[in-house]
């Protein structure tokens, strides 16, 4: 649930004015912390979900989607990549056409294993197929990606 000085935060930070510089910085600190807060509240339900929503994050160059399922291992390793490209991800050029899932396995009942098959394009033409290897692991009542390959 979002706190009350979290919706001022944000309120404020809507309401910015360019002749406000010296506060932009405590703004924008207090919407990222908004934002990390908020995603820490949601999580897949399932291996498939976690996959799912990656794989979606990757494609639109969403670093927040991806960052939602990450582990708190990888979220560590990533936030500070993703604060300097303000939560964007990926190059725009080549892009993700489309992605497939090929392949779910159960390694045991905490733990899956996943491929996904990117299609990228570049100019409008086919650019190749990159693979990502994902193991997705239960933690505590949401399913989180704790390795990317």
């Amino acid at each position: 649930m979002l706190s009350l000085k979290s919706l001022n935060t944000l309120h404020t930070y809507l309401n910015y004015k360019e002749d406000q510089p010296i506060n932009t910085i405590n703004m924008l600190q207090g919407v990222v912390t908004l934002f990390k807060d908020s995603i820490n509240q949601f999580g897949a339900t399932s291996p498939e979900d976690a996959v799912d929503i990656w794989a979606k994050g990757v494609k639109t160059r969403n670093g927040a989607l991806q960052y939602a399922v990450l582990s708190k291992s990888l979220k560590a390793k990533m936030e500070n990549s993703l604060n300097n490209t303000s939560w964007i991800t990926g190059a725009s050029s080549p892009w993700i056409e489309s992605y497939k899932i090929t392949e779910y396995k159960k390694i045991n009942y905490i733990t899956y294993r996943a491929m996904i098959n990117f299609h990228l394009m570049a100019d409008k033409l086919d650019a190749g197929y990159v693979n990502a290897e994902l193991t997705i692991e239960k933690s505590g009542k949401h399913w989180v990606i704790s390795k990317i390959k």
